[in-house]
């Protein structure tokens, strides 16, 4: 070879894991430099900055043999191993390891059987107002903070390795409660952007108000400031806000534009612009977020398909107005059915009607490639209600947003299987999610995943890459990590 080894390195070093596993597919010399342990290290550094990876410090990774840093890669693809219920393989080569990195997920048809999950890590903190039923806690990437909002609905900052509180949030609103929050960690893991759903009571009339507040936090220091706060008008719906996004400079927020039409106000927080995006009367949606665009899901009327599709967040320009000042004014709204689709697919059920309140979208980041993502779509359905057999189709897609200008967006669907009626909102990268008790597996759904958390309240949350559960009991909040 023309160039040295070490210059290489350094080249490969600014790849993604699968262009460096396609190079080691082209001959034996590269073979043999994409299994570098310093080069391995160094993508799993990167995977770290990118709060992909929880618990694992660099000098940790340092340490790691290339196996196990492969082994680490792995484990964002499929999930822990003790969540895995395919037979233990026996140890192959590494052509076999990235055949395992790349491979979809393949359906197995079982009884349905209850396994159990090992526990690898066991991490206790004690916020003085948590509360099993009236808390909710989220972990941040990396799995250095989490947070919590308290049952007295304050939202606060927890670091995890120290047990010590590092944020309250201060509400320049009176008598502001937390209803709901997101959190996006930036600049490296060193700050989070936090978008903070908010009711308040005002007397004598006793009428709800809605706000939302977007916050910039500095994880090293715990200050914060006040980046947009906005005021929403009346909601139809008791339960507002459900489960707020953000991804750079966008957020959503759910509410009820009327009694039966669903809205979501999106938000540009840097230029402080917005609008208000809706469906058809009794046909909600779901909205997902990542760079540049919009992932969407519709129920028609009929109630027997689901239609999913790719907008870009520039086809909203026409529609942006600024973020009032003060209380809120009527604006129009933009039919989420005029917005121009890249792509769009459909998925349909064969027996019953969708549930369309259950209907959860989810868009993952590829630690593999970057640009890609991974798209969960979960459609519960009406089977027979008086045995109460409903079932739910879990698909599978790709998304490939273009890498340069004038290239294509790039969809693919890649499995559709039939699993559980859950009620859950959380999925991970790998498929799995939360179930009562226990964890339901992408490629066996007939298969129960026992976590032994009988302990905890109703508000589980699941780590979207490294699988931990986040949840309150009595007296702690518990985040426990599996093998």
């Amino acid at each position: 070879m023309d160039l040295p080894e070490d210059v290489i390195y350094y080249i490969l070093g600014f790849c993604d894991i699968s262009s460096v596993l396609n190079v080691g597919q082209t001959s034996k010399y590269f073979r043999r430099l994409s299994v570098s342990r310093v080069l391995w290290a160094s993508l799993v550094k990167d995977l770290r900055r990118k709060g992909l990876i929880d618990r694992l410090s660099n000098a940790d990774i340092e340490e790691l043999p290339t196996l196990e840093l492969i082994a680490v890669v792995k484990r964002l693809q499929i999930g822990p191993k003790s969540w895995s219920v395919q037979k233990k393989m026996k140890p192959t080569g590494l052509p076999r390891i990235f055949a395992k990195l790349f491979g979809a997920p393949r359906s197995r048809r079982s009884q349905r059987r209850v396994l159990h999950a090992t526990v690898s890590a066991r991490l206790v903190l004690h916020p003085p107002a948590s509360d099993r039923w009236d808390t909710m806690a989220k972990l941040m990437r990396g799995g250095e903070f989490v947070l919590v909002k308290n049952r007295f609905n304050v939202l606060e900052c927890w670091r995890v390795d120290r047990d010590a509180l590092l944020w309250t949030h201060r509400s320049r609103i009176p008598f502001a409660t937390v209803h709901d929050f997101a959190i996006e960690v930036v600049d490296n893991g060193e700050r989070a952007n936090v978008v903070i759903c908010i009711r308040t009571r005002t007397a004598p009339v006793n009428i709800d108000r809605n706000y939302t507040e977007i916050v910039s936090l500095e994880l090293e220091t715990g200050v914060s400031h006040l980046i947009l706060a906005m005021e929403f008008p009346e909601c139809y719906w008791s339960n507002r806000f459900p489960e707020p996004k953000i991804c750079g400079d966008i957020v959503t927020v759910c509410m009820c534009h009327t009694a039966y039409m669903q809205a979501y106000h999106i938000i540009h927080w840097r230029e402080r612009l917005y609008c208000t995006i809706i469906c058809s009367p009794r046909s909600p949606f779901q909205l997902d977020l990542v760079p540049g665009y919009l992932i969407s899901t519709e129920t028609p009327a009929t109630g027997s398909h689901q239609m999913i599709s790719v907008s870009e967040v520039a086809a909203l320009s026409p529609h942006w107005v600024p973020v009032p000042m003060g209380e809120p004014t009527e604006t129009s709204v933009t039919p989420i059915a005029t917005l121009p689709k890249l792509v769009s697919d459909t998925v349909k059920v064969n027996v019953g009607t969708i549930n369309y309140l259950k209907v959860e979208l989810t868009a993952l980041e590829s630690p593999l490639e970057r640009g890609v993502y991974r798209v969960w779509l979960y459609v519960p359905h009406f089977c027979d209600p008086v045995r109460n057999r409903d079932r739910a189709l879990l698909c599978g897609f790709r998304l490939q947003l273009p890498s340069v200008v004038g290239a294509q967006l790039m969809w693919q669907r890649r499995s559709c299987i039939t699993t559980h009626s859950l009620d859950s909102r959380s999925f991970t990268y790998s498929g799995h999610t939360y179930m009562g008790l226990g964890i339901v597996p992408p490629t066996t759904p007939t298969s129960v995943i026992a976590t032994d958390t009988a302990e905890r309240g109703d508000c589980v949350h699941v780590a979207p890459y490294s699988g931990a559960l986040t949840y309150p009991t009595a007296q702690e909040l518990v985040i426990c990590y599996f093998e």
